[in-house]
Protein backbone atom coordinates (compact mmCIF):
# COMPACT_ATOMS: atom_id res chain seq x y z
CA UNK A 1 0.00 0.00 0.00
CA UNK A 2 1.16 3.77 -1.13
CA UNK A 3 0.71 6.54 1.68
CA UNK A 4 0.89 9.77 -0.33
CA UNK A 5 1.97 11.72 2.72
CA UNK A 6 5.05 9.95 3.10
CA UNK A 7 6.22 8.68 -0.20
CA UNK A 8 6.58 10.96 -2.93
CA UNK A 9 5.28 10.20 -6.30
CA UNK A 10 3.11 7.51 -5.74
CA UNK A 11 1.02 8.45 -8.39
CA UNK A 12 2.50 6.98 -11.72
CA UNK A 13 2.30 9.00 -15.00
CA UNK A 14 0.47 6.98 -18.06
CA UNK A 15 3.21 4.95 -20.31
CA UNK A 16 4.49 6.87 -23.37
CA UNK A 17 2.93 10.07 -22.25
CA UNK A 18 3.98 13.47 -20.11
CA UNK A 19 2.15 14.74 -17.19
CA UNK A 20 1.73 18.71 -17.01
CA UNK A 21 2.69 19.49 -13.39
CA UNK A 22 2.30 23.25 -14.01
CA UNK A 23 0.09 25.55 -16.06
CA UNK A 24 1.00 29.66 -16.23
CA UNK A 25 -0.57 31.86 -18.77
CA UNK A 26 0.84 35.69 -18.59
CA UNK A 27 -0.14 39.06 -20.20
CA UNK A 28 -4.27 38.32 -19.11
CA UNK A 29 -6.63 41.24 -18.00
CA UNK A 30 -6.02 41.74 -13.76
CA UNK A 31 -8.24 39.55 -12.10
CA UNK A 32 -8.73 36.75 -14.76
CA UNK A 33 -6.00 34.39 -14.51
CA UNK A 34 -7.73 31.81 -12.34
CA UNK A 35 -11.32 32.40 -14.61
CA UNK A 36 -8.67 31.76 -17.94
CA UNK A 37 -7.05 28.79 -16.00
CA UNK A 38 -10.28 27.06 -15.06
CA UNK A 39 -11.94 26.95 -18.61
CA UNK A 40 -9.06 25.64 -20.89
CA UNK A 41 -8.88 21.79 -21.03
CA UNK A 42 -4.93 22.24 -20.25
CA UNK A 43 -4.94 21.74 -16.75
CA UNK A 44 -2.05 20.96 -14.55
CA UNK A 45 -1.84 18.14 -12.19
CA UNK A 46 -3.33 18.98 -8.56
CA UNK A 47 -0.73 18.30 -6.04
CA UNK A 48 -0.68 18.23 -1.66
CA UNK A 49 2.63 19.02 -0.57
CA UNK A 50 4.46 18.99 -3.63
CA UNK A 51 3.39 15.42 -3.88
CA UNK A 52 0.42 14.08 -6.17
CA UNK A 53 -1.52 11.48 -3.78
CA UNK A 54 -1.65 8.16 -4.82
CA UNK A 55 -5.33 8.43 -5.47
CA UNK A 56 -5.45 10.95 -8.06
CA UNK A 57 -4.07 10.72 -11.62
CA UNK A 58 -1.79 12.97 -13.41
CA UNK A 59 -3.02 15.82 -16.14
CA UNK A 60 -1.29 14.52 -19.24
CA UNK A 61 -0.50 16.97 -21.98
CA UNK A 62 -2.34 17.25 -25.68
CA UNK A 63 -0.93 19.28 -28.43
CA UNK A 64 -4.22 19.31 -29.92
CA UNK A 65 -5.83 19.99 -26.62
CA UNK A 66 -3.74 22.76 -25.88
CA UNK A 67 -4.22 24.23 -29.77
CA UNK A 68 -7.81 24.52 -29.13
CA UNK A 69 -7.31 25.87 -25.86
CA UNK A 70 -5.15 29.18 -27.20
CA UNK A 71 -8.34 29.75 -29.92
CA UNK A 72 -10.49 29.56 -26.95
CA UNK A 73 -8.48 31.95 -24.60
CA UNK A 74 -8.49 34.56 -27.83
CA UNK A 75 -11.66 34.24 -28.48
CA UNK A 76 -12.73 35.38 -25.01
CA UNK A 77 -10.50 38.18 -24.89
CA UNK A 78 -12.18 39.23 -28.46
CA UNK A 79 -15.66 39.24 -25.94
CA UNK A 80 -13.76 41.21 -23.57
CA UNK A 81 -13.11 44.18 -25.78
CA UNK A 82 -9.46 42.91 -26.89
CA UNK A 83 -9.82 42.68 -30.53
CA UNK A 84 -6.14 42.38 -31.86
CA UNK A 85 -4.91 40.04 -29.12
CA UNK A 86 -2.43 36.75 -29.67
CA UNK A 87 -1.84 34.13 -27.53
CA UNK A 88 0.99 32.26 -27.89
CA UNK A 89 2.00 28.89 -26.42
CA UNK A 90 5.59 30.16 -25.54
CA UNK A 91 6.96 27.39 -23.88
CA UNK A 92 6.54 23.54 -23.48
CA UNK A 93 9.70 23.00 -20.39
CA UNK A 94 10.34 19.21 -19.56
CA UNK A 95 10.75 19.23 -15.89
CA UNK A 96 11.94 15.52 -16.09
CA UNK A 97 11.66 12.50 -19.18
CA UNK A 98 7.90 12.03 -18.29
CA UNK A 99 6.56 15.70 -17.19
CA UNK A 100 6.67 18.95 -18.68
CA UNK A 101 5.71 22.53 -17.72
CA UNK A 102 3.17 24.96 -20.26
CA UNK A 103 3.66 28.68 -20.52
CA UNK A 104 1.14 30.56 -22.74
CA UNK A 105 1.71 34.15 -23.31
CA UNK A 106 -0.86 36.44 -24.33
CA UNK A 107 -0.17 40.15 -26.20
CA UNK A 108 -3.76 41.78 -25.42
CA UNK A 109 -3.35 44.57 -28.07
CA UNK A 110 -4.91 48.04 -27.65
CA UNK A 111 -8.36 47.43 -25.90
CA UNK A 112 -11.67 48.73 -27.67
CA UNK A 113 -13.76 51.62 -25.92
CA UNK A 114 -17.36 52.86 -26.26
CA UNK A 115 -16.97 56.49 -28.58
CA UNK A 116 -21.16 56.46 -28.60
CA UNK A 117 -24.12 54.93 -26.99
CA UNK A 118 -27.56 54.93 -28.21
CA UNK A 119 -30.34 54.35 -26.69
CA UNK A 120 -33.97 54.22 -28.97
CA UNK A 121 -37.56 53.12 -27.94
CA UNK A 122 -38.05 54.65 -24.33
CA UNK A 123 -39.17 57.66 -26.20
CA UNK A 124 -42.94 56.13 -26.33
CA UNK A 125 -43.62 55.09 -22.91
CA UNK A 126 -43.71 57.69 -19.65
CA UNK A 127 -41.18 56.96 -17.33
CA UNK A 128 -41.54 58.36 -13.68
CA UNK A 129 -38.56 59.89 -12.71
CA UNK A 130 -37.39 57.41 -10.43
CA UNK A 131 -37.65 54.65 -13.77
CA UNK A 132 -36.06 57.06 -15.61
CA UNK A 133 -32.66 57.01 -13.78
CA UNK A 134 -33.09 52.98 -12.78
CA UNK A 135 -32.87 52.45 -16.29
CA UNK A 136 -29.80 54.99 -16.57
CA UNK A 137 -28.06 52.96 -13.98
CA UNK A 138 -29.23 49.87 -15.62
CA UNK A 139 -26.80 50.47 -18.85
CA UNK A 140 -23.41 48.61 -17.75
CA UNK A 141 -21.98 49.94 -21.29
CA UNK A 142 -21.27 54.24 -21.12
CA UNK A 143 -19.35 56.42 -23.31
CA UNK A 144 -15.64 56.14 -22.47
CA UNK A 145 -16.25 52.92 -20.89
CA UNK A 146 -14.07 49.51 -22.02
CA UNK A 147 -16.60 47.44 -24.30
CA UNK A 148 -16.77 44.10 -24.33
CA UNK A 149 -19.78 41.39 -25.40
CA UNK A 150 -20.48 40.31 -21.46
CA UNK A 151 -21.33 44.24 -20.50
CA UNK A 152 -23.71 44.57 -23.80
CA UNK A 153 -25.85 41.72 -22.88
CA UNK A 154 -25.38 42.82 -19.38
CA UNK A 155 -27.29 46.23 -20.10
CA UNK A 156 -29.89 44.36 -21.84
CA UNK A 157 -30.61 42.03 -19.62
CA UNK A 158 -30.43 44.71 -16.71
CA UNK A 159 -32.38 47.45 -18.68
CA UNK A 160 -35.43 44.43 -19.19
CA UNK A 161 -35.38 43.82 -15.65
CA UNK A 162 -35.68 47.56 -14.54
CA UNK A 163 -38.64 47.72 -16.53
CA UNK A 164 -40.42 44.78 -15.23
CA UNK A 165 -39.63 46.46 -11.67
CA UNK A 166 -41.98 49.40 -13.06
CA UNK A 167 -45.07 47.53 -15.14
CA UNK A 168 -43.30 46.89 -18.17
CA UNK A 169 -43.19 42.87 -18.10
CA UNK A 170 -43.04 41.85 -21.51
CA UNK A 171 -40.50 44.37 -22.30
CA UNK A 172 -37.41 43.41 -24.78
CA UNK A 173 -34.06 44.87 -25.58
CA UNK A 174 -31.23 44.06 -28.61
CA UNK A 175 -28.10 45.36 -28.82
CA UNK A 176 -25.49 45.84 -31.57
CA UNK A 177 -22.32 47.34 -31.42
CA UNK A 178 -20.07 48.38 -34.57
CA UNK A 179 -16.41 48.09 -33.84
CA UNK A 180 -13.81 49.83 -35.41
CA UNK A 181 -10.42 48.28 -34.38
CA UNK A 182 -8.49 51.04 -36.51
CA UNK A 183 -9.30 53.37 -34.04
CA UNK A 184 -10.31 50.92 -31.51
CA UNK A 185 -13.71 52.11 -30.86
CA UNK A 186 -17.03 50.70 -30.95
CA UNK A 187 -21.13 52.40 -31.32
CA UNK A 188 -23.56 51.02 -29.83
CA UNK A 189 -27.14 50.84 -30.02
CA UNK A 190 -29.32 49.22 -28.02
CA UNK A 191 -32.99 49.13 -29.40
CA UNK A 192 -35.80 48.64 -26.47
CA UNK A 193 -39.38 47.18 -26.61
CA UNK A 194 -40.94 48.57 -23.45
CA UNK A 195 -44.24 46.50 -24.62
CA UNK A 196 -47.75 47.05 -22.40
CA UNK A 197 -47.77 48.29 -19.10
CA UNK A 198 -49.16 45.98 -16.81
CA UNK A 199 -50.81 44.92 -14.14
CA UNK A 200 -51.53 41.86 -11.44
CA UNK A 201 -53.77 39.96 -12.48
CA UNK A 202 -55.57 36.89 -10.99
CA UNK A 203 -53.14 35.44 -8.01
CA UNK A 204 -53.73 31.63 -7.35
CA UNK A 205 -52.30 29.64 -4.87
CA UNK A 206 -51.68 26.27 -5.44
CA UNK A 207 -50.19 23.24 -2.72
CA UNK A 208 -52.11 24.37 0.40
CA UNK A 209 -53.26 21.74 2.04
CA UNK A 210 -53.24 21.95 6.37
CA UNK A 211 -52.57 25.77 6.01
CA UNK A 212 -55.38 28.10 4.84
CA UNK A 213 -55.30 29.86 1.79
CA UNK A 214 -56.40 33.24 2.88
CA UNK A 215 -53.58 33.51 5.51
CA UNK A 216 -50.77 32.93 2.35
CA UNK A 217 -52.54 35.53 0.64
CA UNK A 218 -52.67 37.87 3.08
CA UNK A 219 -48.87 37.55 3.70
CA UNK A 220 -48.43 37.66 -0.20
CA UNK A 221 -49.46 41.05 -0.13
CA UNK A 222 -50.46 41.25 -3.83
CA UNK A 223 -53.40 43.35 -4.78
CA UNK A 224 -55.30 42.08 -8.22
CA UNK A 225 -54.80 45.71 -10.30
CA UNK A 226 -51.52 47.13 -8.47
CA UNK A 227 -48.39 47.84 -11.20
CA UNK A 228 -46.57 44.70 -12.09
CA UNK A 229 -43.47 44.65 -10.37
CA UNK A 230 -40.41 41.59 -10.56
CA UNK A 231 -39.21 43.50 -7.54
CA UNK A 232 -42.74 43.07 -5.31
CA UNK A 233 -43.05 39.48 -6.63
CA UNK A 234 -39.43 38.32 -5.28
CA UNK A 235 -40.53 40.08 -2.06
CA UNK A 236 -43.95 38.80 -1.49
CA UNK A 237 -42.01 35.15 -2.24
CA UNK A 238 -39.61 35.92 0.69
CA UNK A 239 -42.19 36.74 2.87
CA UNK A 240 -43.83 33.40 2.40
CA UNK A 241 -40.96 31.47 2.64
CA UNK A 242 -39.84 33.29 6.01
CA UNK A 243 -43.09 32.17 7.51
CA UNK A 244 -41.03 28.66 8.09
CA UNK A 245 -44.43 26.56 7.63
CA UNK A 246 -43.41 26.53 4.07
CA UNK A 247 -40.21 24.33 2.50
CA UNK A 248 -40.78 25.41 -1.26
CA UNK A 249 -42.63 28.59 -2.75
CA UNK A 250 -42.63 29.40 -6.49
CA UNK A 251 -44.27 32.82 -8.34
CA UNK A 252 -44.85 32.48 -11.47
CA UNK A 253 -46.60 34.91 -13.36
CA UNK A 254 -48.21 33.95 -17.04
CA UNK A 255 -45.85 35.94 -19.69
CA UNK A 256 -47.50 33.88 -23.02
CA UNK A 257 -49.74 36.63 -24.49
CA UNK A 258 -48.00 39.75 -24.49
CA UNK A 259 -51.37 41.73 -25.70
CA UNK A 260 -52.95 40.70 -21.38
CA UNK A 261 -52.49 44.17 -19.73
CA UNK A 262 -53.15 42.06 -16.27
CA UNK A 263 -50.94 39.56 -15.96
CA UNK A 264 -52.02 35.95 -13.72
CA UNK A 265 -50.13 34.66 -10.82
CA UNK A 266 -49.29 31.06 -9.89
CA UNK A 267 -47.65 31.03 -6.39
CA UNK A 268 -46.94 27.38 -5.79
CA UNK A 269 -46.11 25.90 -2.31
CA UNK A 270 -44.78 22.75 -0.79
CA UNK A 271 -46.01 22.80 3.05
CA UNK A 272 -42.89 21.29 4.97
CA UNK A 273 -43.36 19.47 8.44
CA UNK A 274 -45.56 21.13 11.12
CA UNK A 275 -44.18 20.02 13.59
CA UNK A 276 -40.58 19.37 14.70
CA UNK A 277 -38.73 18.60 17.70
CA UNK A 278 -35.37 20.68 18.46
CA UNK A 279 -32.71 19.15 21.18
CA UNK A 280 -29.29 19.27 22.20
CA UNK A 281 -26.94 19.22 25.11
CA UNK A 282 -23.30 20.10 26.22
CA UNK A 283 -21.26 19.57 29.33
CA UNK A 284 -19.53 22.05 31.39
CA UNK A 285 -16.21 21.26 33.32
CA UNK A 286 -13.82 23.62 35.09
CA UNK A 287 -12.26 23.99 38.49
CA UNK A 288 -14.97 24.97 40.34
CA UNK A 289 -17.63 23.08 38.57
CA UNK A 290 -18.97 20.16 36.74
CA UNK A 291 -22.22 20.25 34.94
CA UNK A 292 -24.51 18.52 32.53
CA UNK A 293 -26.92 20.41 30.24
CA UNK A 294 -29.52 19.69 27.76
CA UNK A 295 -32.61 21.72 25.66
CA UNK A 296 -35.31 20.46 24.39
CA UNK A 297 -38.06 22.11 22.10
CA UNK A 298 -40.91 20.82 20.14
CA UNK A 299 -42.58 24.17 17.30
CA UNK A 300 -45.67 23.84 15.75
CA UNK A 301 -45.87 26.05 12.74
CA UNK A 302 -49.86 25.78 12.42
CA UNK A 303 -50.78 25.73 16.13
CA UNK A 304 -54.79 26.10 16.00
CA UNK A 305 -54.83 27.06 12.36
CA UNK A 306 -53.36 30.29 10.33
CA UNK A 307 -49.79 29.92 10.27
CA UNK A 308 -49.32 30.84 14.27
CA UNK A 309 -46.01 29.23 15.49
CA UNK A 310 -46.14 27.40 18.96
CA UNK A 311 -42.49 26.58 20.55
CA UNK A 312 -42.14 24.80 24.01
CA UNK A 313 -38.40 24.60 25.44
CA UNK A 314 -37.48 22.88 28.34
CA UNK A 315 -33.46 23.47 29.20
Amino acid sequence: MCFALLVPGCAKVPQGREAITKVQITGLPNGSRERFKAGIATQETPQFLGTVPWFLEYKVFDQSALEVDLTRIARELRRMGYYEAHVYAARIIKVTDDKVRVEIAVDLGEAVFVTRLETSGLSNIELTPEADRAVARARVLEPKSQFSEEKLNQSKQQIVKTLADFGYAYAEAEGKAEVDIGTHSATVRLSIKPGLRATLGDVRIIGCRSIPEAKVRSTLLLRKGETYSNRQLALARSAVFQTGAFAKVEIKPDLSDPTRRAIPIDVIVEESALRSVNAGGGVTFDVLRFSINGKVGWTHRNFLGGMRKFTITAQ
